[in-house]
């Protein structure tokens, strides 16, 4: 093998790579994209427009009229910025969160998960918590913020069970859980609740309930009990989440099937 012959092939590689590397934070971007329209309708009272851009399943379980009325609860005001807290990609779901600050230090902060619909980006579940910066960081408001995430990360973990995919749930993880954990073996341990996804789906339509909030570790971990009811039975949850950053990531996560309704 000459030189020349190795030096094309190491060419032909970094190509390659940097082409994957576009793929990636082009795909990245257009989850950004979607967000930031779905904001800037809503800052543009423009909520039929928002509303397009939920996938056919959300729109069928949410209706516009629900929909609208569900977000004149936040702030969505014209001179709003968006802030990226966490975004990511696992083969055609997507996660995106962030905040949208006004002038008086006022925010609303979103959660998103996003799936392909056809060969756009649609949001399959939306979380959304009024926060104000004054507060931000108190035992009131980090509790009120927990809480208003408790549904969407049940949501992801439905979903990623339904779908056989957890490694999109993994990721919501904290990263000291994940230098804990390998991929192999959090699917080891999660694995089996794909036996019982029937049985524990059906989440959007109950309500979920919030037992205890407490804090561990020191004050770092923050823990959640709590219980939902899907057609036919009860099932209790206790979820940890650990600041990092901007964004709280789970720890701890726990769903056990108590009985029939």
């Amino acid at each position: 093998m000459t030189l020349k012959t190795i030096a094309k092939g190491a060419f032909l590689i970094c190509s390659l790579v940097c082409l994957l590397v576009v793929i990636v934070v082009f795909q990245i971007n257009s989850l950004e994209k979607t967000g930031e329209v779905f904001i800037a309708s809503l800052q543009s009272k423009e909520t039929k427009l928002a509303y397009n851009l939920l996938s056919n399943d959300l729109q069928n379980e949410l209706t516009y009229e629900g929909f609208r009325s569900h977000v004149e609860n936040y702030s969505f005001d014209r001179d709003g910025k968006i802030s990226w807290a966490d975004r990511y990609r696992e083969n055609e779901v997507g996660f995106v969160s962030g905040h949208l600050t006004n002038e008086n230090e006022q925010s609303t902060h979103f959660d998103f998960i996003l799936g392909q619909d056809e060969d756009d980006w649609r949001i399959y579940a939306l979380n959304l918590t009024g926060l104000d910066k004054n507060n931000q960081g108190t035992e009131i408001g980090v509790q009120k913020e927990l809480e208003s995430r408790i549904p969407l990360d049940l949501r992801i973990f439905l979903s990623a069970v339904r779908n056989d995919d957890l490694i999109f749930f993994y990721k919501n993880f904290a990263e000291a859980f994940q230098q804990q954990y390998s991929e192999a073996e959090f699917i080891n341990l999660y694995g089996p609740f794909k036996g019982y996804a029937d049985e524990i789906s059906d989440l959007l339509e109950t309500q979920v309930f919030i037992e205890k909030y407490d804090k561990e570790q020191g004050d770092l971990v923050h823990a959640i009990d709590g219980y939902y009811f899907n057609k036919m039975y009860k099932y209790s949850f206790t979820i940890k989440y650990l600041r990092e950053g901007e964004v709280f990531k789970i720890v701890g996560f726990n769903v056990s099937l108590d009985g029939r309704k």
